[in-house]
């Protein structure tokens, strides 16, 4: 994951794109100086207009052993963000639409942020987000499908209302686009004032960009975010690894 993510870092400073690490991988970094021993992906984040510049590069600039997923380019890819793949490893993952994935190795998230609040992402995100991973194949329920199709415009509608009103909202504000989920920190309104300018920090013996202030990303986040969690809700999403030569 590391080396994909080196991959992408040389990406985004050729064509000048901000992305910074984000989610779990800035907690390891912090808490842990390196991965969370029980975290099994590596996440970055970046502005949306930034998002969008950057995924055609990616397909058309990564190494070969590395491959980008997003909802354009696979068919039941149910989630707005993307993931880089590399095509030397094989994992069982424990999401139920992932078997329909052309490539199944270890990976990288990529998170598209947007200017937003709170409040409104958690009412729109639920209705939206779950009709926009249903139709895109979440799960192989019919019923559910069928609903999804029908109030898909709707999700479509209020989606749109709520970008409208967040033109309104300062532009210090962001947090995860429409569509990544409704996990709690994907809720959380952060602050552009405190992650740009964006400084490099060690994780896993290379240098990646990290926000401005990452312990004010992280309170706002996670709370304390230095307690370990109980051993039962340390989530992992795969296992058995296999890596080829």
């Amino acid at each position: 994951m590391v080396e994909i993510v080196k991959a992408i870092d040389a990406i985004c400073v050729r064509h000048d794109i901000p992305y910074w690490c984000d989610f779990g991988t800035m907690l390891g970094a912090v808490r842990h100086k390196g991965f969370i021993p029980w975290d099994d992906d590596l996440d970055i984040s970046l502005m949306e207009k930034d998002y969008k510049r950057l995924l055609p590069l990616l397909e058309k600039e990564l190494p070969e052993e590395f491959k980008l997923q997003y909802h354009a380019n696979e068919k039941h890819f149910p989630y707005s963000f993307a993931k880089v793949v590399d095509t030397r490893s094989q994992v069982n993952q424990i999401a139920p639409w992932a078997k329909e994935i052309k490539y199944q190795g270890i990976w990288v998230d990529i998170f598209p942020m947007v200017r937003g609040v709170a409040w409104l992402r958690r009412v729109v995100e639920p209705f939206y987000g779950r009709c926009y991973r249903h139709v895109r194949g979440f799960d192989d329920n019919k019923i559910s499908r069928f609903v999804a199709y029908l109030l898909y415009p709707f999700a479509l509608m209020a989606k749109g209302l709520s970008w409208i009103i967040c033109r309104f909202v300062s532009k210090d504000n962001f947090l995860s686009a429409y569509g990544v989920g409704s996990v709690p920190v994907h809720n959380r309104t952060r602050h552009i004032s405190q992650t740009i300018p964006l400084q490099r920090l060690p994780f896993e013996g290379v240098m990646l960009p990290f926000p401005k202030d990452v312990d004010a990303s992280l309170r706002i986040m996670y709370g304390d975010y230095m307690q370990l969690p109980p051993v039962d809700k340390r989530a992992v999403h795969l296992d058995n690894i296999t890596f080829f030569d």
